[in-house]
């Protein structure tokens, strides 16, 4: 069962991506290897450990840009009447929230997801989501949990 806590706060009650991705965390327990990388695709890190494996995907929801710019302005006299012009240097994106899931294998078969990124809570597990629904589509259906 999956518990509301109050960490979380009740809107992850309520919000079925959270609920989902919390429940992806056991029902992908023993998904083989071939199918994870077939319904999450490659991980945008990997790593080796002795017999453990470390995929690591990544969802971002970017949120804004930030413009850095030149501008030149004129005028004439006291009067305050003056024109502008403006020049864009650069743009970059900016991250509103990020999820990194790591999926830890065991002999080719998923043994553990833990989520990590920022913000922690309700905004990040909804993005979580993105990574691990392809796969929970998987899934065999379960009823809903009950709480």
């Amino acid at each position: 069962m999956i518990v509301c806590t109050a960490g979380l706060g009740l809107a992850a009650c309520a919000n079925p991506r959270v609920d989902a991705a919390l429940f992806a965390q056991r029902a992908l327990i023993g998904m083989p290897k071939t199918m994870l990388l077939s319904c999450a695709g490659v991980p945008a890190r990997s790593a080796r450990v002795d017999a453990l494996e470390f995929f690591t995907y990544r969802a971002d929801d970017w949120s804004g840009r930030n413009r850095t710019s030149v501008g030149v302005f004129g005028g004439s006299g006291r009067s305050g009447f003056g024109f502008g012009t403006q020049v864009p240097l650069f743009e970059t994106e900016v991250a509103g929230a990020t999820c990194e899931a790591t999926f830890t294998l065991r002999n080719d078969r998923v043994e553990r997801i833990v989520y990590g990124g920022d913000p922690s809570g309700i905004e990040r597990l909804s993005l979580c989501h993105r990574i691990v629904e392809n796969c929970l589509a998987l899934v065999p259906q379960q009823p809903p949990p009950v709480y």
